[in-house]
């Protein structure tokens, strides 16, 4: 066998470990049984609709938080970084994600507080940018009167 007859070797079993869900680190409060809620479920987790970040000083009213830790690359080192991947799913079934350590921190104190999700009626969640440093970072509060 040759040398890239193993390589490759390696890589597939390393593909199909990953696509088998075997090396994945990842969170779904969604349930999905039918085939419709299913193909909802891929949609949100594959391509959300929104991007957290141009939903600042607005009210999503979170049923439902996928996350998963992706790599992400620094364009000016080329260090290569996991970082959390967040979509947080409304009561519309809407998806919003962004790749941002500040609202993984702010999930993780949310669900110690409230638990985890599903939150059937939704949780109303401000999202916020503050600066941390010279980082900008996402955030949010939990609005007790949202419509005010």
């Amino acid at each position: 066998m040759s040398e890239n007859t193993a390589m490759t070797t390696t890589n597939e079993e390393s593909m199909i470990n990953a696509l088998s869900g075997e090396a994945t680190l990842a969170f779904c409060s969604m349930k999905a049984k039918t085939i419709e809620e299913k193909a909802a479920l891929f949609r949100v987790m594959n391509n959300p609709e929104f991007r957290v970040a141009d939903k600042i000083n607005e009210v999503i009213n979170v049923k439902d938080v996928y996350a998963e830790i992706v790599n992400v690359t620094n364009d000016t080192t080329g260090e290569v970084t996991p970082c959390p991947r967040i979509v947080l799913v409304d009561t519309e079934g809407h998806g919003y994600q962004a790749v941002s350590l500040g609202l993984y921190s702010a999930l993780r104190k949310l669900m110690t507080i409230f638990g985890q999700p599903t939150w059937e009626d939704g949780l109303p969640l401000k999202v916020r940018q503050i600066k941390k440093g010279a980082k900008n970072l996402l955030t949010f509060d939990v609005v007790i009167n949202p419509k005010k």
